[in-house]
């Protein structure tokens, strides 16, 4: 313990010390974050979507033949699956980043 008089009432900043001035309020630093989680998802996700469709889209035609004009793509089978493919990864990757990855910081 030390001998200069301090426990554990004692303040950890003199008084009268100024608080820390920060560029950005708390509210305003989670609108910012908000908003660049919003921005990266809007930027990668079309990419997304149309891999996914393409993809899907080849491994329908090779089981299938196609006659006709237009998008090849416009199956009704071809979205369907492509949509369970997309809705599989989003939640394997909600779930990886909200309950694994927070668990397992927990448990070291």
């Amino acid at each position: 313990m030390a001998s200069d008089g301090a426990s554990e009432r004692t303040p950890l900043l003199a008084p009268g010390t100024p608080a820390p001035r920060r560029v950005f309020p708390p509210l305003h630093r989670v609108f910012l974050t908000s908003f660049f989680i919003s921005m990266t998802f809007s930027l990668t996700q079309p990419a997304l979507i149309y891999s996914f469709r393409t993809m899907t889209c080849d491994e329908y035609y090779k089981t299938h033949e196609w006659s006709g004009h237009g998008d090849r793509c416009d199956v009704e089978a071809v979205a369907s699956a492509a949509a369970a493919n997309i809705a599989l990864m989003s939640s394997v990757t909600t779930g990886c980043s909200k309950y694994l990855l927070p668990r397992r910081g927990v448990e070291r």
